[in-house]
């Protein structure tokens, strides 16, 4: 199964222990792991991305994307940074409604990011809150547009409140294969 991985940090592989944006190694990383247990994976995860909403962005992403095929999906799970920068869940969901229109042409796999928890980056409840609903709105937009979807809900998280653990990843690498298999 060939899976091409659109997301954040959480899929770059983000180690949170560095200040200079270094990633867990292949063997840590969900993407990685998911590699290793036999999928092709193309991990396209960038830092600090947000969900694209601009036509360029929107534009420079199929231009990613379209070499790329055939796949069996496109994982999409971006949204946390836009909660990050003060976008509502509402308003989050709107911008991936968006997006999704325009890659309806690829096979999308929606995927809902791990839930945030109090930390270094997410200092009030509010977002905490937020990024459950999230999850929500994503499982609702899902089942409108007959997209497959993945909620990882609760995963192993570093001290910011945001990025995967080593244990994070391997937790969510075997939820997503389970889901994979049905």
């Amino acid at each position: 199964m060939k899976l091409v991985c659109v997301g954040d940090s959480n899929t770059y592989g983000y180690d949170p222990r560095s200040y200079v944006g270094d990633r867990y190694d292949a063997d840590t990383r969900w993407t990685g792991l998911l590699q290793s247990a036999g999928f092709e994976v193309v991990n396209l995860g960038v830092n600090g991305a947000q969900i694209p909403y601009r036509p360029a962005s929107i534009a420079h992403l199929r231009q990613q994307l379209e070499p790329l095929r055939p796949m069996d999906f496109v994982t999409l799970m971006l949204g946390s940074n836009d909660l990050l920068m003060e976008f509502s869940p509402e308003q989050t969901a709107l911008r991936m409604e968006n997006l999704l229109r325009a890659l309806e042409d690829f096979p999308i796999l929606l995927m809902a990011p791990p839930r945030m928890q109090l930390g270094a980056w997410v200092p009030s409840e509010e977002l905490v809150t937020a990024s459950e609903s999230l999850a929500r709105y994503y499982a609702a937009l899902a089942k409108k547009q007959a997209l497959p979807f993945f909620d990882p809900g609760h995963c192993d998280l570093a001290y910011d409140g945001v990025h995967l653990t080593p244990e994070g990843h391997s937790e969510f690498a075997k939820k997503l294969m389970k889901a994979l298999e049905r």
